[in-house]
């Protein structure tokens, strides 16, 4: 909500279809880091470019993800691209979702966020292996290993994890 974005100094807010643009643009505006789908990002494209470069604005980077191709960090000092993961895909319930995990799990211990975004993308991976959203997360043993999985990735995540 608007009110929790005011009220703290980290805030990640995704951008979805249904919320009204009044609401979006609010949000823009107050949350520290937008995290979206590819076309969220491509609705809101000039008004999240806008918003990173006001020197009032909040935000400091936003994220778009697309289930196959990947993601794109965007900062002001320009766009990174990461690649998805090569997985069997069954089922892309809860890949977001566990993408945004990912991404405010790395923010919250202190990660670069262009490494945290290679948990963020093993934890949306992971998820599209298994039928539903909870499956494939309720294992804390999993998690672990994907933890570990992401510090091998990126060595940088090392000493937050």
């Amino acid at each position: 909500s608007i009110a929790a974005a005011e009220m703290s100094p980290l805030t990640v807010a995704t951008l979805h279809p249904w919320w009204v643009e009044k609401l979006a643009m609010q949000l823009l505006r107050k949350a520290s880091y937008v995290v979206c789908s590819e076309a969220m990002r491509a609705r809101y494209e000039q008004r999240l470019h806008d918003s990173l470069a006001d020197p009032e604005s909040l935000l400091r980077a936003y994220v778009s993800l697309h289930p196959v191709l990947g993601a794109a960090l965007y900062e002001p000092s320009g766009v990174t691209k990461f690649s998805a993961l090569p997985v069997p895909s069954v089922d892309f319930t809860g890949a977001e979702e566990g993408f945004v995990a990912g991404v405010i799990y790395s923010l919250l211990r202190g990660a670069p966020l262009a490494a945290g975004l290679k948990l963020a993308l093993l934890l949306a991976s992971h998820a599209q292996t298994e039928i539903g959203a909870r499956g494939p997360f309720s294992n804390v043993e999993i998690l672990g290993l994907l933890l570990k999985s992401s510090v091998a990735l990126d060595k940088r995540l090392a000493p937050y994890f």
